[in-house]
């Protein structure tokens, strides 16, 4: 297999998939990804120009070709080079790549990195510059508004709201749920914002003191009761009732921000943060990992003990994802800490309690997948560590939590299997616990999710969010010392 090959054979499927228009990454952002050469896929775009297959427009960027007959090419391909580089550093700005407060890379840089003009460069900044996106002083040009850049923080206030019936430690229980609210306390912060937590049973009481001393938040946040996760009743309530109580007072509520794991529908104003996105963007950033290594086998550790659902719904995830890249990828999900005499009924109960046809629902995301087809997918062992000796072959060890991945490096040192070498392990979760250990880790952004949600409120940079308001997370892979 060539070095290029598992470039072309994810080429392959996104020409299949993808629109008349639509246009490819940079090649040096492909070629970054991929982990191949600027020239090897130089190489590849071209030979599948020449074929028809796709168009390069020297300044613009790789497309797929409209066919014969059809008329000229979508506007995307039409787009100026000022455009596209605008459009590319909004994205940027949306996800929370480039930060408020942060400088633009000088104009230099990104000439050599797009083969670009400075000209085309300086038309881009100062096109950010009117959108009030970007700030010039001096030479250098600065994200946010002048306004968001040089104001004295004053007083301004955003309430946090919960239904937990023990307020916000069942909330901060999660340390991801924690770090990013604390990202998202400090960025607050920073803009002069101050970050106040009451109880939801409060909230008349509130709104009627803002009435009287006439100064409102300029931002609300909601949480539920089940870790400070909301459920779609819940959200309809909310909303609705913010709403009325606000109607009697002002014409319209703050910026909202609901946590949730729950499929809501949109609302004008109302910023959703899904946990289980965030899972979900992660499985797909491990699967893509796995993919371009031309790793076909892996093994997904899980405890059944406690509630171990988001888990089995993230394994679900990471199934569908692979397998739409490699449909021959073979995954098992290991249930550990199940003894022998309990195997059985533990299998029975834990395949009812998931209910396997909503669990292929999940997993047919691309393909259908049956109920009994998932079945096959889980294994049911008990807790002894002997027993990963059974599963060295699968090549690939990928655990949720880091002090599994940990204990079963330590089983590898103490049998001999060679990691990196004979295995690879990864992590689901990071923690400072386990620093020194150099563990491969995969797992959303919570950090940059803090961020986003921060500037969500304060609605003073656009912020990347689905069709029905929901934030659009980030997922990070730091390789270590388990992996090659």
């Amino acid at each position: 297999m060539g070095v290029t090959a598992p470039f072309e054979a994810w080429l392959t499927g996104w020409l299949a998939r993808m629109e008349p228009g639509s246009g490819l990454p940079p090649d040096v952002d492909l070629a970054r990804e991929w982990h191949v050469s600027y020239s090897s896929i130089r190489r590849v775009l071209e030979r599948h120009a020449a074929e028809g297959r796709l168009v390069r427009v020297r300044g613009r960027g790789t497309f797929i070709p409209a066919p014969r007959g059809e008329g000229p090419p979508p506007d995307s391909v039409q787009c100026s080079s000022v455009k596209n580089l605008t459009d590319t550093i909004v994205r940027s700005i949306s996800r929370g790549e480039l930060k408020t407060g942060e400088p633009l890379p000088p104009r230099k840089i990104l000439c050599r990195r797009f083969h670009l003009a400075g000209g085309t460069v300086r038309q881009a900044y100062a096109a950010l510059e009117r959108d009030g996106l970007v700030t010039r002083a001096g030479r250098r040009y600065w994200v946010g508004g002048f306004r968001a850049l040089a104001q004295v923080p004053g007083r301004r206030v955003i309430y946090a709201f919960t239904t937990d019936r023990r307020g916000f430690q069942g909330v901060f229980e999660s340390p991801h749920q924690r770090l990013a609210f604390r990202k998202m306390e400090n960025e607050l912060f920073r803009h002069g914002y101050t970050l106040h937590f009451e109880h939801w049973r409060n909230m008349g009481r509130c709104v009627r003191r803002w009435n009287r001393v006439r100064q409102f938040p300029l931002g609300l946040i909601f949480t539920g009761a089940d870790g400070g996760v909301m459920e779609a009743d819940e959200i309809t309530g909310t909303v609705g009732s913010v709403r009325w109580r606000y109607a009697r007072v002002l014409r319209e509520p703050p910026p909202i921000l609901i946590v949730t794991r729950a499929s809501a529908r949109k609302y004008a104003g109302v910023t959703f943060f899904s946990v289980t996105h965030g899972d979900t963007v992660a499985m797909r950033t491990l699967a893509g990992f796995l993919f371009r290594r031309g790793i076909r086998r892996a093994d997904v550790f899980l405890a059944p003990r406690g509630r171990p659902q988001r888990r089995v719904v993230a394994s679900m995830r990471l199934l569908a994802e692979i397998q739409h890249l490699d449909p021959e990828f073979q995954l098992r999900i290991v249930m550990r800490g199940v003894p022998d005499a309990e195997r059985a009924d533990t299998r029975r109960r834990f395949l009812d309690a998931y209910r396997l046809d909503h669990m292929s629902g999940v997993v047919s995301k691309y393909r259908a997948v049956t109920p009994e087809e998932l079945e096959r997918v889980f294994v049911f062992c008990d807790g002894d560590p002997a027993r990963f000796r059974a599963h060295v072959s699968s090549g690939v060890w990928v655990f949720t939590t880091e002090r599994h991945a940990v204990a079963a490096l330590d089983w590898c040192k103490r049998h001999g299997v060679r990691v990196p070498g004979e295995l690879e392990v990864i992590s689901m979760e990071s923690t400072d616990q386990y620093l020194e250990r150099g563990m491969t880790v995969c797992e959303p952004d919570w950090e940059s999710a803090g961020y986003m949600l921060a500037h969500a409120l304060m609605e003073d940079i656009p912020i990347e969010k689905s069709g029905r308001g929901y934030l659009q997370t980030t997922a990070r892979l730091v390789e270590r010392l388990t992996t090659r």
